[in-house]
C-alpha cells in the first residue's frame, strides 16, 4: 500500500519553514526546530489521515518534549500545544474530550457503551473485571501532547509510533489503571534507594489511598517522590527533584466504572523535617480534565558529605491534604506519612547533582 506524505507549514515566516526542512543546515536547523517544527498530514489512498507533528531529528523532538516537562501543569501544556499547532489534534486531546463527554452522559446500556467505545477507537480500553475505563496507549504521559489520534509522529521523515501500551500489565506499570499493583509503604524504616540514575521514578514507596466510595463515585489519591532529568548547563545532565501528587476518579456504569472530566482544588502540606531547616512544602491546585488530576512541585533533597560518602536523604514526611471535588459533597481528607530514604556514593563517584536540595 503505497503511502506519502504531504506537509504544510504552520507558520508564517519563510525560515520557519526552512528550519524544518533545510538538512544542510543541520546546527542551525536543530536549534530553530525545536520551536519551529512543521505539521505534517498523511494521506493514504486519498483518504486524509491524522494530522501528524514532524520533527526533523531525535534531538529536536527532545527539546520540544522536554519544555512540556517543564511546565507545572498539563493544562499549560495543552495551551502551548494547541498556541503552537492551532491545526493539530494530539491523542491527549481525544482523551480529554471522552472524559468531557462521560461527564455529561449515563451508560445504561451495552449498547450505549459499545457506541462510545467506537467513538474513541483511539483510546485504550482494557474492559478487565469492573475495569471500564479509557485510556491513552503511551506509557510517557507528556509525549501523548504531541503524538496524534493513531499516536505517531514522525522524526526524520520516519513515521514512528509512540504506542507501547497493548495489554493491562503495560497499563498498571503506569499507576493509571483501576486496578493498580498492590504496594505497601512502610513509613517507619528508612529505606535505600539508588540516585546513580538522573530519572527514578518513584524514589522508594509512594502513598495510595486506596479507591473509596460515595454513591456512584469513587476517589483516591497518589503522592510519590521522584527525580525528573534535566539539563543544568549545555551537555550536563542533572535530576530535579519534585513531590507528585495524583487524584483520581471514577463513575458508576453498567459496565463497570469508568474515567470522565470533572473539577477539583487540592489545598494542604508536605512537612521537610531537615536538620537545622525545617519546613512545609504548601499543596496548592486546581484542575478541570478527565482523570487524573496530576500535580508536582519542587522538593528539596538534603545533600551532604560525611566521611568518603556523599549522601541524598529525604527525611520521614508527615503530609495531609484537603480536596475539593464538584461531585462529592463533603471535603475529603487525607492523612499520611512518606518514608525516609537514604542513598550514598563514594566521594571518588564524585558527586550527583540534584536540586532542590540543603
Amino acid at each position: 500500500m503505497k503511502k506519502s506524505l504531504i506537509y504544510t507549514s504552520i507558520l508564517v515566516m519563510v525560515m520557519g519553514l526552512m528550519a524544518c526542512t533545510n538538512a544542510d543546515e543541520p546546527e542551525m536547523a536543530l536549534e530553530k526546530s525545536s520551536i519551529e517544527q512543521c505539521l505534517a498530514t498523511q494521506v493514504e489512498e486519498g483518504i486524509d489521515a491524522a494530522p501528524i507533528l514532524s520533527f526533523d531529528s531525535y534531538e529536536a523532538y527532545k527539546r520540544t518534549l522536554d519544555k512540556l516537562r517543564s511546565m507545572d501543569t498539563d493544562e499549560a501544556r495543552s495551551e502551548w500545544v494547541h498556541a503552537t499547532y492551532p491545526e493539530f489534534t494530539s491523542i491527549e486531546d481525544i482523551y480529554q474530550k471522552a472524559g468531557e463527554e462521560m461527564a455529561k452522559i449515563e451508560l445504561e446500556t451495552i449498547e450505549s457503551f459499545n457506541e462510545f467505545r467506537h467513538k474513541y477507537t483511539s483510546l485504550y480500553f482494557p474492559m478487565v473485571d469492573e475495569d471500564a475505563g479509557f485510556y491513552i496507549p503511551i506509557t510517557d504521559d507528556v509525549a501523548s501532547f504531541l503524538a496524534n489520534r493513531d499516536c505517531k509522529i514522525i522524526i526524520s521523515n520516519k513515521v514512528i509510533s509512540l504506542k507501547d501500551i497493548h495489554n493491562y500489565v503495560d497499563l498498571q506499570q503506569t499507576g493509571r489503571a483501576y486496578y493498580d499493583n498492590e504496594k505497601t509503604m512502610n513509613a517507619r524504616s528508612e529505606i535505600t534507594f539508588n540516585v546513580g540514575n538522573p530519572s527514578l521514578d518513584p524514589v522508594g514507596p509512594e502513598y495510595d489511598s486506596g479507591w473509596s466510595q460515595y454513591g456512584k463515585r469513587k476517589v483516591k489519591l497518589k503522592a510519590r517522590r521522584r527525580f525528573k532529568e534535566i539539563e543544568m548547563s549545555p551537555n550536563f545532565p542533572g535530576s530535579l527533584s519534585v513531590f507528585h501528587t495524583e487524584f483520581c476518579f471514577r463513575k458508576k456504569t453498567i459496565i463497570g466504572w469508568i474515567n470522565y472530566s470533572c473539577q477539583s482544588t487540592i489545598s494542604g502540606t508536605v512537612a521537610i523535617p531537615i536538620p537545622g531547616y525545617s519546613t512545609y512544602l504548601q499543596l496548592n491546585s486546581s484542575h478541570s480534565g478527565t482523570s487524573s488530576h496530576d500535580k508536582e512541585y519542587d522538593y528539596p533533597i538534603h545533600i551532604y558529605s560525611q566521611g568518603a560518602y556523599w549522601y541524598y536523604r529525604f527525611y520521614e514526611a508527615p503530609c495531609q491534604a484537603t480536596i475539593i471535588f464538584n461531585d462529592i459533597n463533603t471535603p475529603l481528607n487525607y492523612s499520611w506519612t512518606m518514608s525516609a530514604l537514604v542513598a550514598q556514593t563514594s566521594n571518588s563517584y564524585g558527586h550527583v547533582p540534584i536540586i532542590p536540595f540543603f
